[in-house]
């Protein structure tokens, strides 16, 4: 028998792209010896289901989408054992993940290195019951990803992030958070929080991120952003941002195999630039090496 690849695609992600190449990825998978099953998706939550239901039939799982059709596609495939290989053609509108791996964000280039690139082993992290790739976060912006319209996200890009954003500078909230990993426990009064294992979020990679991340070491990055007393601190901590200066007083920076949030009210998160839910405790932990993924062979 064959090998058998299940090719799951969001036709409306980004501005629709994927369905002018389908029939091309589709030859593209067969001249490589795959027996092809395409499964479009009709609206948000369906792809778990699906891969727990039918995943264990098929040696490729290549998935089409933005962040969000990716989280879903690592979440059924977290609860398979064992698991499919992975690949991706991104299609989103911010594709933070393509960035990560260095794939490319043309459909047919993408759609080779599925065929005719490397596998390699990724960290996966839980959060409470759920799973994400690559984010999971709190505050300051989270909720622009999703509560910016998919209209604008396709006119306006990442502008419309940008743009949906700045309308929230002007209330700021502050979470009373209290931190534990397996090394240290704090208290803090913090804007932003994030668990991460990326070289870019909301479509912004600074090159200085990546001697700091490593996608297979078991560790994720914790950062926390600490309360400003006035603009002008807001001001110095948004430069020291930029400079990914993480040594100033303005942030908590660590690498940590597992992170425990406890809050004074139920906070919401985003898991891969979605809703990931309101809760007064996260509990997350990076899975080592859990997901094997296709990705350029020079990387």
């Amino acid at each position: 028998m064959g090998k058998r690849v299940l090719f799951v695609l969001n036709p409306t992600a980004g501005r629709g792209e994927i369905r002018t190449h389908l029939l091309e990825v589709i030859q593209l998978l067969t001249e490589a010896g795959y027996s092809v099953t395409v499964h479009p998706t009709s609206g948000a939550g369906q792809i778990p289901d699906l891969l727990r239901d039918n995943g264990r039939s098929y040696d490729l799982i290549l998935t089409s989408g933005g962040d969000g059709t990716l989280n879903e596609t690592v979440s059924g495939l977290m609860d398979l054992e064992p698991r499919p290989t992975l690949a991706y053609i991104p299609a989103g509108t911010v594709n933070d993940t393509a960035a990560n791996l260095h794939l490319p964000l043309s459909i047919l280039p993408a759609a080779e290195i599925a065929v005719k690139g490397t596998s390699t082993l990724m960290d996966v992290q839980s959060f409470n019951d759920k799973w994400f790739f690559y984010v999971a976060a709190f505050g300051l912006f989270t909720d622009v990803a999703y509560a910016t319209p998919q209209e604008q996200k396709h006119v306006w890009g990442r502008l419309a992030y940008l743009m949906q954003g700045v309308r929230a500078l002007s209330d700021i909230k502050v979470y009373r958070v209290r931190v534990e990993t397996p090394e240290e426990t704090l208290e803090e009064s913090v804007i932003f929080g994030a668990v991460c294992s990326t070289t870019s979020v909301g479509g912004f990679h600074p090159s200085g991120i990546k001697d700091r991340v490593d996608l297979h070491d078991g560790l994720s990055e914790v950062l926390l952003v600490r309360q400003p007393k006035n603009l002008a601190d807001f001001s110095s901590m948004a430069s020291a941002l930029l400079r990914l200066d993480f040594d100033s007083p303005y942030f908590f920076f660590a690498h940590a195999s597992s992170v425990r949030f406890v809050f004074e009210d139920a906070v919401p998160w985003t898991l891969d630039g979605e809703y990931g839910g309101a809760v007064r405790e996260a509990v997350i932990r990076n899975h080592p090496g859990a997901l094997r993924f296709m990705v350029p062979a020079e990387s």
